[in-house]
């Protein structure tokens, strides 16, 4: 059943926010500079925006070290996910991946 959870997560994990992130581009064009720019441009926004980035640390540093205490394999595709989407995939992605690992451990 948590499997099944987290593997929903991932997906709207990868939807939602990359939703946002494509309307973003269709409007305005594929500038990045500008992107950063209006993230850290008001003080509400900023906020979210180190939050996100610190999470994704914190995301990254459990992929780690998690998947090596598990002796996880493909810890390479939750970090990407953090890398090109953020923690709202790769956390959910990883706790699946975890999840499957469990399973097979005692089955």
């Amino acid at each position: 059943m948590a499997k099944h959870t987290f593997l929903i997560f991932a997906v709207f994990g990868l939807v939602i926010p990359f939703e946002s992130l494509i309307r973003f581009f269709m409007d305005k064009g594929f500038d990045i500079g500008l992107l950063f720019m209006e993230v850290f441009e008001q003080p509400s926004s900023t906020y979210f925006a180190w939050d996100s980035i610190i999470s994704a640390m914190a995301c990254l540093a459990f992929v780690i070290l998690e998947g090596r205490r598990k002796d996880m394999k493909n810890l390479w595709a939750p970090m990407l996910a953090c890398f090109i989407v953020g923690a709202s995939f790769a956390l959910p992605l990883f706790l699946y991946m975890r999840e499957v690992k469990i399973e097979t451990e005692f089955t």
